[in-house]
């Protein structure tokens, strides 16, 4: 006889009658929020509607932190691309960062093109990413790229 015919395990057994248990506690507790129409304006407020529930203020900071951080590896990789473009075909020109480095990758996180300022002599170029709005402005995230990075 196995040990969960002895002690009573069958299809209600011990430990999943405290699971379902302790999921419909959790459940309870977490359905509460829904009866004053918070949920609902939670929901609504994700399309912009009506203001957003604190939590979900809270996953979108997180989410453009992510976007942020991905885009700034992007950029660290395509500087190194742009080295060994800068071999094969000498130093990159602005308009050049989507052939060197493909237009899925001149891509940022937000789906916005990567711009290209190219290196001279004297004085450092970049590349930035517009951030979220795509436009100029105190959101943009950029490196440096020297006339080493290219050389």
């Amino acid at each position: 006889m196995s040990a969960g015919a002895q002690h009573g395990g069958g299809l209600f057994g011990t430990g999943r009658v405290v699971t379902l248990a302790v999921l419909l506690l959790v459940g309870g507790i977490a359905l509460t929020p829904m009866n004053d129409g918070t949920m609902a304006r939670w929901w609504s407020g994700l399309s912009g509607a009506v203001d957003r529930a604190p939590g979900a203020n809270r996953l979108v900071g997180m989410e453009q932190s992510a976007k942020v951080v991905a885009t700034k590896s992007r950029l660290r990789g395509i500087r190194q691309e742009l080295k060994l473009w800068a071999h094969r075909h000498g130093p990159p020109d602005a308009d050049d960062l989507t052939q060197a480095v493909g237009r899925d990758t001149a891509t940022d996180a937000w789906g916005h093109r990567i711009r290209l300022q190219p290196p001279t002599s004297d004085r450092e170029g970049w590349l930035v990413s517009y951030g979220p709005d795509g436009a100029p402005s105190k959101d943009d995230v950029f490196i440096s790229v020297s006339w080493q990075d290219v050389q």
